[in-house]
């Protein structure tokens, strides 16, 4: 699956309280898909790189505590959980903000706050010696006597959990099948768990880690995530990456994630991002030539590297949508007694020259700019380019838009019947008719 759809399988998995396991290599967006669902949800992201952590990253310090005489190792509570338990019951509050759904605690615990103050210590001490129950951890988080108006549920993302040290990984497992660490339990908040994501890298291929056992599975949601060229670009041009990488990945495909039979410095769709940062930065500060080899050089491997660096280097002169717009408009504007068909005559030869790849990628542009809201493009230049098309595209772009963008079709419908009899569908029915 793609970033998009898993996406859509962790709120799958949220509905019915389940972990999802995302599996892929590395620079995909294992660790934004989840970010990006807490984004989308309200929720606060805590996001954790378990090779990275040692045992008091997160398990926090070991302290000794004396009870009756006894004496007994407990562990403050990690950063990263502390975190996550403000985000639902912050230290400090409003008592507006707090919602009672026992009357008589509510009465006790407004009395008890009246002399001791209004913070989460106190309402938390008054609720222990209200229930009976041992002061020993913050018992708000796993209740619903008394709820914080304003809290916030966490998505703890527990990414690289199969290269962890035993101790990490052991630490991470507990959290995914009790929600809780030592005494630190997760909070609930309205009613649902903190949700946890994981996040591991592939057996078998070129990384150190580690196997899960059978048990451990049967308790997760796996779903193995790969790059996706269209769901990359999609994302790029949502971020506004540089045109010349966009291109360049459309007409290699392979090099969205390369990884060189030797081992040495491959890509990833993380990669390119990193690539577009520093072009934007070349581009503003006019960077030699030779500097920018060297940097694409590192940034992308040697192989690639040299690739990209002759793509980019040619791109000044390359047939782009800015000017495939622009020629259309000269020819709809200085030839109005032509039919579309004869204007798209004057520009066929040139749009069949093209790859088959940046033609479709076209065809994305003119419905984006011309059909949608507000659109940048003269709905009759892009009848023009459509008429272009070879006929195999035009198919394939006018069955897509009828199966997923009805409106969009429809749209062009009426463009082609207001300046051309529906001429464009007609061709496609006598090619339809052909095949």
């Amino acid at each position: 699956m793609n970033i998009n759809e898993a996406v859509e399988l962790i709120e799958d998995a949220d509905e019915v309280g389940h972990v999802p396991l995302l599996i892929g290599v590395h620079g995909i967006g294992k660790s934004q898909a989840p970010k990006d669902y807490a984004k989308r949800n309200n929720m606060y992201f805590e996001p954790l790189i378990l090779s990275l952590m040692d045992t008091g990253d997160m398990l926090g310090l070991p302290k000794e505590k004396t009870v009756g005489g006894l004496s007994s190792t407990n562990w403050s509570a990690p950063t990263w959980f502390t975190n996550i338990a403000n985000a639902a019951w912050p230290q400090n509050f409003e008592l507006v903000d707090l919602q009672f759904n026992d009357p008589d605690f509510q009465k006790t615990a407004l009395q008890y706050m009246e002399t001791e103050g209004v913070n989460r210590a106190a309402l938390n001490e008054v609720y222990c010696k209200y229930y009976e129950v041992p002061n020993d951890r913050l018992r708000l988080l796993r209740q619903d006597n008394v709820t914080y108006k304003k809290a916030k549920r966490s998505l703890l993302n527990l990414d690289e959990l199969n290269r962890a040290h035993k101790e990490i990984l052991d630490a991470g497992l507990q959290l995914i099948l009790d929600h809780r660490l030592h005494a630190h339990e997760l909070p609930i908040v309205n009613g649902k768990e903190t949700l946890i994501v994981g996040g591991v890298n592939p057996a078998g291929g070129d990384y150190s880690v580690g196997d899960f056992d059978p048990a451990f599975i049967d308790r997760i949601l796996e779903a193995v995530v790969e790059p996706d060229l269209k769901t990359s670009i999609d994302y790029y041009r949502n971020i506004n990456v540089e045109p010349v990488i966009i291109d360049f990945l459309q007409e290699h495909p392979s090099k969205l994630h390369f990884c060189p039979e030797d081992g040495s410095k491959g890509t990833s769709p993380r990669t390119w991002e990193r690539v577009d940062q520093y072009l934007k930065a070349a581009k503003a500060t006019k960077k030699s030539k030779e500097r920018i080899t060297r940097y694409l050089k590192s940034s992308l491997g040697t192989s690639v590297g040299i690739q990209f660096m002759a793509f980019y280097s040619d791109y000044a002169s390359a047939f782009r949508y800015d000017d495939l717009v622009a020629e259309l408009t000269d020819i709809v504007n200085n030839n109005p007694q032509l039919g579309k068909q004869a204007q798209a005559d004057l520009i066929s030869e040139k749009i069949a020259s093209l790859e088959s790849v940046k033609r479709m990628d076209f065809a994305d542009s003119f419905i984006k700019n011309a059909f949608k809201e507000k659109p940048k493009t003269d709905p009759e230049v892009a009848l023009v380019y459509f008429y272009a098309l070879p006929l195999e595209n035009l198919a394939a772009v006018l069955k897509a838009l009828q199966t997923e963008d009805v409106v969009t079709y429809a749209q062009l419908a009426k463009v082609d019947k207001q300046h051309n009899n529906k001429k464009l569908f007609m061709k496609l029915v006598g090619y339809s008719v052909d095949k």
